[in-house]
């Protein structure tokens, strides 16, 4: 067994930001979740996807051709 040394907070070397290849393997662990969640209930796949597409189309319809 090895010894681990504890190293104090005020002598590490801390970032502020995640590195690019963390935030994409937290993203893709997200997904694979949600996936996994949408499996038992498939309205959230509705919820989801034809949701935000819904209103993309509504507010285009009110904001672009209304006031043209």
């Amino acid at each position: 067994m090895t010894n681990a040394q504890v190293v104090p907070g005020i002598d590490r070397k801390l970032k502020n930001h995640p590195s690019i290849v963390l935030t994409i393997r937290n993203s893709i662990t997200m997904a694979h979740r949600s996936l996994l969640k949408m499996r038992r209930t498939p309205e959230q796949f509705f919820d989801v996807t034809l949701q935000p597409i819904l209103f993309t189309l509504m507010f285009t319809y009110i904001f672009v051709v209304r006031y043209r």
